[in-house]
This record gives structure tokens, sequence and C-alpha cells, in this order.
């Protein structure tokens, strides 16, 4: 089965993905429906987050499972992959992965912080 992915910030330049990845890939015009892009509300990258009538314009492009992993990396622990539905050059409808603000309480850096308080 294809996998794809939606991004909607740096992922979308072709170089920055290529080094993520360890290799190009082909991206399309892609369109998110219901969501806005916003600011995340603890770290200076963007987000998404749901709004009716609102729409998010990124690429979407093909990923295996090693592409997701190295994206789950590079996502540093911020983020959360949830799948969302997109529209392909203004027509074709896809599901698709796409990342979406993790909850400050959820980060990785606070499980280690949280960690380190048990073992003082």
């Amino acid at each position: 089965m294809n996998k794809t992915m939606f991004t909607y910030g740096t992922l979308m330049d072709n170089s920055i993905r290529s080094q993520v990845l360890g290799k190009d890939t082909i991206s399309y015009p892609a369109e998110l429906s219901d969501y806005e892009l916003t600011n995340h509300s603890y770290a200076f990258y963007l987000t998404i987050k749901e709004k009716k009538d609102s729409f998010v314009k990124g690429v979407m492009f093909q990923v295996n499972d090693k592409d997701i992993k190295r994206l789950d990396q590079y996502e540093n622990g911020l983020y959360y992959r949830i799948t969302v539905n997109v529209k392909v050059n203004y027509k074709s409808n896809y599901d698709s992965f796409a990342y979406i603000e993790k909850p400050k309480e959820k980060t990785y850096y606070n499980e280690i912080i949280e960690c380190k308080e048990i073992l003082e």
C-alpha cells in the first residue's frame, strides 16, 4: 500500500526534504481543508489546527516505513502524526499523514525532565 505525507512547512523545500530522507522525492501541490496554519504554541515552528471552512496549502509526497522513521526523528518529538484527507492538484483526494503539534506535556523533553526528577 502506498503511503503519503502532507507537509506545510520546511519539508515543502525539496532540498531540506532530500536531506532528511537521504533521497529525492517528487512532491505534488496539495490542500488540506478545515485546518489552518498557525504558530506552534511552544516552539518556533508552524503547525496546523482544525478550523472549519479554512485550508492549508502544502505538498504531498510518497513515503515508506524508513522515510516515516526519518521524518518522525526530524519532527523532534514536537509533533505527532495524524491521518488527514488532502486534495492533490485541486482534484483528487488522498488519505495522507501529516504532523500536528504535540501537547507540551507529552513531549520527549518533558519525559526526560520527569525521569531526571524521579532519579534525584
